[in-house]
């Protein structure tokens, strides 16, 4: 499957693609990130390292593992729309996403910017998790609304709200790497 998180800057669409990556893991699946510091154990690629044919080699051996969880936070630097369309790192993740989808892996990504991602990405996306963060009479919170693509369109088919208290309890949120993207 392919889930696609997508929000504002800082309002937890990393959070909670790791949150969704970490569960996967405790049932035995490989995690590999683009981050580096997720404080839980994972393999991590840098996708500019992708650009050579070493690279991609390199992230094929490490994804022999058909159980496999492929995160890749702000995927529109990586697989803009916009990009060349000869440039091999985002040719390699739209072919590992099209193979995560038809075997038992998971392609997980988030993005500022859903519009901007590659084509051939976006129509294969199962679900949008749609990530607000609010405060409500001193309390944190978290509201996702799940989509379901539909060709053009995406409908709605659930809204949940978690307090930032039950996202924060084992310590995640301090310990990954936030990206910062200056545009």
């Amino acid at each position: 499957m392919i889930f696609a998180f997508i929000g504002k800057q800082r309002n937890g669409k990393t959070l909670m693609m790791n949150k969704i990556a970490r569960y996967y893991q405790k049932q035995d699946y490989v995690i590999i990130s683009n981050q580096r510091n997720l404080g839980y154990p994972h393999i991590y690629f840098d996708p500019k390292f992708m650009e050579s044919k070493e690279g991609i080699e390199d992230i094929k051996r490490k994804m022999s593992n058909p159980n496999i969880i492929m995160c890749l936070d702000e995927a529109h630097l990586w697989v803009d729309s916009r990009r060349s369309g000869k440039n091999a790192a985002k040719s390699f993740l739209i072919s590992q996403a099209g193979k995560l989808l038809s075997e038992q892996g998971h392609f997980m990504y988030t993005t500022q910017y859903f519009g901007q991602i590659d084509i051939r990405l976006r129509y294969n996306t199962n679900y949008i998790f749609e990530v607000k963060k609010f405060m409500d009479e001193g309390e944190e919170y978290f509201e996702i609304i799940t989509y379901e693509p539909n060709g053009e369109r995406a409908y709605a088919i659930s809204k949940t709200r978690f307090s930032a208290k039950e996202l924060y309890e084992d310590d995640l949120y301090d310990r990954f790497e936030m990206v910062d993207v200056i545009e």
